[in-house]
């Protein structure tokens, strides 16, 4: 819903995911999106490749995990 964007609840859902594989021991996190790559770019992601992905153009993104 546009009222409830840019309210950085989606940046504190992917800290999350993000800080439970750092405490689960994972180096590195992959993820596609069909539509936000400029956010998880913001968060420190970055694009690995744009492809199609059941005909829809996605990013497929990376992100390194501190140890």
């Amino acid at each position: 819903m546009p009222a409830r964007r840019r309210k950085g609840l989606g940046a504190a859902l992917i800290q999350r995911a993000v800080d439970a594989a750092t405490a689960a021991g994972a180096k590195t996190l992959y993820i596609y999106t069909p539509g936000i790559e400029a956010l998880y770019a913001r968060l420190g992601w970055a694009v690995i490749e744009r492809c199609k992905f059941r005909d829809v153009d996605v990013s497929l993104m990376s992100r390194h995990l501190a140890a």
